[in-house]
């Protein structure tokens, strides 16, 4: 069986597209296929990838009507063969050594491997890594491995890490094509609470190319995120308090609501621009959601002085659509 299957969804990505699957030619492991996914593009991507499929038979492309990443990525999973899958963007690309790396974790038999990332942006060469360390952890028997593993920095993104593809079928898990927000995550946080054994991986091997205008998470819906949010929330808390309810484990379930509320309602304030009566109807409307009383239940276990926080602690709601009229401006 093939060890790795290389999912790349293909949407008008001609200008980095060779770069991408040049990485992949060049790997110094060779055990792996990789599957393309051309999402109905409309400029030469279709063609390059071709022309990769007749270069290399490991290379397998797939054209198909064009129905957004989330599709792609799942008509992906349906073709793949190996062991583990990984998922590559096609504006991105890896180290010759990537797959060396990731798979070496495989010796402890792992459903998930976890690796860093450096984000830069070919514009202006800046960048920035986000590092992991070496790590085992057990999901079924350790609380503290699980919020290991959920507050990791890299764990929202499909890109830099294995999965075990007998899982995925297993649960029928598949990304969902609903979404145009959120979709990686949401996948993950799925796909996590079927994991037994996890590792992480300190080498950072996959270069995630920004200031790429197709990104689908720059919508400025506010209020769809925080929709999308507080659905991911409540999946991130059914799995953490399936394993344990610490005051540790609150504190950081606690403070992560209350930071996609807050963040949210003074994203969705100054960019409408709501007047007072609005942001009022704003607040009723998420009242009433289980999460707001959950996070108003809970603000003794965030540790924020400040004054809209301070607000919430004390249930003085009334005063909540005042700051934020003011912080608008």
């Amino acid at each position: 069986m093939i060890t790795v299957s290389v999912i790349i969804p293909v949407y008008n990505v001609e200008k980095y597209l060779r770069e991408c699957l040049e990485s992949l030619l060049n790997q110094s492991f060779k055990d792996f296929e990789v599957i393309m996914i051309d999402d109905g593009a409309k400029d030469n991507s279709g063609i390059i990838c071709d022309e990769y499929a007749a270069k290399d038979e490991r290379f397998h492309v797939y054209h198909i009507k064009n129905g957004g990443v989330s599709k792609a990525r799942n008509h992906g999973i349906n073709k793949a063969k190996g062991t583990y899958i990984t998922f590559i963007d096609s504006d991105d690309f890896v180290s010759r050594d990537f797959l060396s790396n990731l798979t070496k974790m495989t010796k402890h038999s792992p459903d998930f491997v976890l690796s860093g990332i450096r984000y830069f942006d070919s514009n202006t060469s800046e960048y920035k890594i986000e590092e992991l360390t070496n790590g085992v952890f057990d999901i079924n028997a350790n609380l503290q491995d699980c919020y290991t593993i959920t507050t990791m920095p890299t764990i929202t993104s499909p890109c830099c890490k294995l999965y075990k593809r007998e899982i995925i079928v297993r649960y029928d898990l598949s990304f969902n094509s609903t979404l145009s927000y959120g979709e990686d995550r949401d996948f993950n946080i799925r796909f996590l609470p079927n994991t037994c054994k996890v590792c992480s991986c300190s080498y950072v091997g996959y270069y995630y190319r920004r200031g790429i205008s197709t990104s689908l998470s720059q919508s400025k819906d506010y209020e769809k995120q925080l929709d999308v949010d507080l659905d991911y929330w409540n999946k991130l808390y059914a799995f953490l308090i399936s394993k344990g309810s610490e005051d540790g484990l609150l504190h950081y379930l606690a403070t992560r609501l209350y930071h996609i509320f807050n963040d949210r309602f003074m994203q969705i304030v100054k960019s409408q621009d709501l007047s007072l009566g609005h942001i009022q109807n704003l607040l009723k409307k998420y009242c009433k959601t289980p999460q707001f009383e959950w996070m108003c239940c809970n603000m003794d276990k965030v540790d924020d002085a400040s004054l809209i926080a301070s607000i919430y602690r004390s249930r003085l709601l009334f005063l909540v659509p005042i700051v934020y009229f003011i912080r608008k401006k």
